[in-house]
């Protein structure tokens, strides 16, 4: 946990890793490859199956690295502030009110993710519009009340964001701390009381 500009901000993974970004620039080489023994060769023959599958998987690599090599692809983040949670995720950022939150849950299907409860909608913005080539970051579905904080796109357990989370949903007078090295002081000391 990082406290930076008034907030307390969950680890978050990285979004493309070196091995992955390997694998992608191999898949798209790969893919190019076959275009061209495509070309050279005359077209498409049935036994040619498993080239075509390259060349889509190739095909759909493509936004991703486009997005890795331009830096586009940013790590999805929490951070708890005295007010409200935000994600920020891509190019998109969600926030709920504390004074709104109803319900903090654990939910586990499809995903592990804290399911925030808000009595207002949440609110939602964009900083950028998505450019072509660049796939939308997407995240589980929500009602138009929820929040969602997929807990596998942070480097922390479930469990433990989603006592956090509990824990400055009932106790309005600890968040002041937020956003201070107390509440990591609180977290390494295990204060989480619901």
């Amino acid at each position: 946990m990082v406290t930076d500009a008034g907030r307390l901000w969950l680890p978050a993974a990285r979004p493309v890793g070196p091995l992955a970004l390997c694998a992608m620039v191999l898949a798209v080489l790969l893919g190019l490859v076959v275009v061209i023994g495509f070309v050279v060769d005359g077209g498409f023959r049935a036994s040619n199956l498993a080239s075509v599958g390259a060349v889509l998987v190739a095909a759909l690599m493509v936004p991703t690295l486009i997005g890795a090599v331009r830096g586009a692809l940013v790590a999805p983040r929490v951070g708890l502030g005295r007010d409200d949670i935000v994600r920020e995720s891509g190019r998109s950022v969600v926030s709920a009110q504390w004074k709104d939150v109803l319900k903090v849950e654990l939910v586990t299907d499809p995903a592990p993710r804290v399911l925030i409860t808000s009595a207002a909608p949440i609110r939602s913005e964009r900083r950028s519009p998505v450019p072509a080539g660049e796939l939308p970051v997407g995240g589980p579905r929500t009602g138009a009340q929820q929040l969602a904080i997929p807990t596998n796109m942070h480097a922390s357990d479930a469990r433990l964001v989603e006592l956090l989370i509990r824990h400055y949903a009932k106790r309005e007078r600890d968040r002041a701390e937020l956003g201070t090295p107390a509440a990591e002081d609180r977290i390494a000391r295990g204060d989480l009381s619901a």
